[in-house]
């Protein structure tokens, strides 16, 4: 079943099972992190050479954190509370929207910049809309990801 027609608080993923986020995860209450370290990057992206050559581009500059669908990309948001999130739009699991939608359900403080090759303003705008703070084209402009 595609998540992405249920209601918000029902989203689930293949990799959590088919219960109740809203039960199964407890609501985030997303603090400002003041890290010693560089700050986490979590890059949501199916396409291992993208994600091999993001997480290139911004490893001096951060902790890069990597999933490879939507189901992955929760767990490593959860156990990880990354300071900025990079999600593609198509993942193989789930829509990029969809987990959108979940993350600010459960973090509404969450920094969530959607990426991906499809920037029809269709795309832009219902991001937006869901609480993504910005949208990054692919090919990835590191200047344009650096700025976020």
């Amino acid at each position: 079943m595609h998540s992405a027609t249920l209601p918000r608080e029902t989203l689930c993923y293949s990799d959590i099972g088919l219960q109740e986020a809203s039960t199964t995860f407890p609501r985030i209450v997303h603090a400002n992190l003041n890290h010693a370290e560089r700050p986490r990057v979590l890059l949501i992206e199916d396409d291992r050479t993208t994600r091999s050559l993001v997480s290139a581009a911004l490893e001096d500059r951060c902790i890069v954190l990597e999933a490879i669908n939507a189901g992955s990309g929760i767990k490593k948001y959860m156990d990880h509370l990354p300071d900025i999130v990079f999600l593609d739009l198509e993942l193989p699991d789930d829509s990029g929207h969809a987990l959108l939608q979940w993350i600010m359900h459960n973090d509404p403080g969450a920094y969530v910049i959607l990426f991906s090759g499809h920037c029809d303003s269709y795309n832009v705008q219902k991001a937006m809309a869901n609480g993504a703070r910005g949208y990054v084209p692919k090919p990835f402009d590191l200047k344009l990801m650096t700025h976020y």
